[in-house]
Parts: structure tokens; C-alpha cells; sequence
């Protein structure tokens, strides 16, 4: 998931805040479908999913949106401060 999202990073997508945002879920499902799939092996599908990742998404969305926004405007200072 960090090598997912460093290299989305990396090619500018932690610039603007969709983009930003996009690329943190995309992190942040790599790491839910491979808890899902192992949990699976236990649980079935359908339990996994929910003692393992569904109880997980609204603190995913909300860290992914205080983090998108955060991201930017951190990039905007560093600028600022460079001129």
C-alpha cells in the first residue's frame, strides 16, 4: 500500500485534493482486500467483510479527506517558503 501510494505520489497525484484523496483509498484498499482475503479464509466472504473492513471505512474516509486536504496546502507553504 505505501509503495502504491509513493509512486502515485511521486508522478504528482499528491498535488490537488481529489487526487490526493484518490490514491490514499487506493492505499487504503490494498490494505483492506488483503485483510478481507485472509479473513476470508476463516470467516467466509461475507463475515470478513464485515468484522474486517467494513467497520474500517468511515474512519478510512474521513482520514483520507483530512489528509487530501492536508497534503496540498502543506505543498503550497513549502512553495511559499522557497520564494
Amino acid at each position: 500500500a505505501a509503495y502504491v501510494t509513493g509512486l502515485l505520489a511521486e508522478r504528482g497525484w499528491d498535488r490537488k485534493f481529489l487526487t490526493a484523496a484518490a490514491a490514499m483509498a487506493i492505499g487504503s484498499a490494498v490494505i483492506l482486500l488483503g485483510g478481507w482475503l485472509w479473513l476470508s479464509r476463516f470467516t467466509g466472504p461475507e463475515q470478513a467483510f464485515t468484522l474486517g473492513v467494513a467497520r474500517f471505512l468511515v474512519g478510512d474516509v474521513i482520514k483520507i479527506a483530512l489528509a487530501a486536504a492536508a497534503l496540498p496546502a502543506g505543498w503550497k507553504l513549502i512553495k511559499a517558503r522557497r520564494q
